[in-house]
């Protein structure tokens, strides 16, 4: 495994300070650079550059996020593909042409969400030492009607289906993986909003069922499977299944303290989930891909995050070196 983050930020200073705190691997993850605001889509030669760049400062640039983040409908840079509407099969190509220009620059892999009304929370917590955590109340939760749609499980698998046929063979084609973040968080289905089908094992179990190829698969949040529900042996037991089947290729390593539909973000040392026994478990299937903090508590003082963020990487290199991985 290699220790990473994900990261918008890649000027000189930046990196030399995630190079400094251990940090040996990034997944870019503003998708607007490499002459995508200019062009609406990368330039595999400014692409080359980037990656050139990150590496002169030590660290190599193993993913970057596509067009198609965690946002609400309408802030999604390509909203046909989750919505299925006209301009779906040129917001498609603008995808296969990035795919393109990565394996061009040498980048092997990006990564995407799915989704329709992105990462949902609810009021902020306040934890030890006054430090804020993102977090979800269903019971203080609002569906708001005018920014979403009602999209039923069967509507969504078929959008999902189409994304796939269709991105998948081109990515294999060209040798880039594509990974894909699940929904966060699993939500009750049938309630006025999209049908959140990514959200759950069972549902990344089946998503990773739509394509035999080996570039077709996972950005694995621990968290959000944490947020589902599932418990210590269940997340275990999907680590096996994804593992031992190729599909994972980026970790998001994080966990939370609550239960679903109720839940706050957590310090990785706070949280519920037993992290060194994880981090076994992907050492167990040999996964060779990044291991990445996620969602940082905000510390007072903190203001860049640069505190909380060398905390979770130091803790995730201890268990990394408790469990033979890497320790450079």
């Amino acid at each position: 495994m290699k220790i990473g983050v994900m990261e918008a930020d890649l000027s000189g200073s930046n990196l030399d300070f995630l190079k400094a705190i251990g940090v040996n691997n990034v997944c870019g993850t503003d998708h607007r650079l490499f002459g995508y605001d200019k062009l609406g889509y990368w330039d595999a030669g400014l692409l080359e550059d980037a990656r050139k760049h990150v590496e002169a400062h030590g660290l190599k640039l193993d993913m970057i996020a596509l067009p198609m983040q965690a946002s609400p409908r309408a802030g999604n840079t390509l909203p046909n593909i989750v919505m299925g509407t006209p301009g779906r099969d040129a917001d498609i190509e603008t995808v296969i042409k990035c795919i393109r220009a990565a394996a061009k620059a040498g980048v092997p892999a990006v990564k995407m969400n799915f989704t329709v009304a992105g990462v949902l929370r609810t009021e902020p917590v306040v934890g030890r030492g006054g430090a804020v955590h993102t977090a979800f109340n269903y019971a203080l939760f609002k569906v708001p009607a005018t920014r979403m749609d009602q999209i039923t499980a069967d509507e969504m698998w078929d959008r999902i289906a189409y994304f796939v046929d269709r991105v998948i063979p081109a990515a294999e084609e060209v040798g880039v993986r594509v990974a894909c973040h699940p929904h966060d968080p699993a939500m009750l289905l049938g309630i006025g909003m999209d049908d959140r089908v990514l959200g759950t094992i069972d549902g990344l179990k089946k998503y990773c069922s739509l394509s035999p190829s080996p570039f077709h698969g996972l950005n694995y949040c621990q968290g959000c499977m944490e947020e589902s529900g599932a418990t210590k042996e269940e997340l275990l037991d999907a680590v096996r299944y994804f593992g031992t089947r190729k599909k994972l290729f980026l970790v998001h390593f994080r966990t939370i303290r609550g239960v679903a539909l109720n839940f706050r973000e957590a310090f990785i040392d706070e949280g519920q989930m037993d992290m060194l026994a994880a981090m076994q478990a992907y050492q167990d299937v040999g996964y060779d891909g990044m291991i990445v903090p996620d969602h940082y508590p905000k510390i007072p003082g903190d203001a860049d995050q640069r505190a909380t963020r060398a905390y979770a990487v130091g803790y995730i290199k201890a268990l990394l070196r408790a469990t033979g991985g890497e320790t450079a």
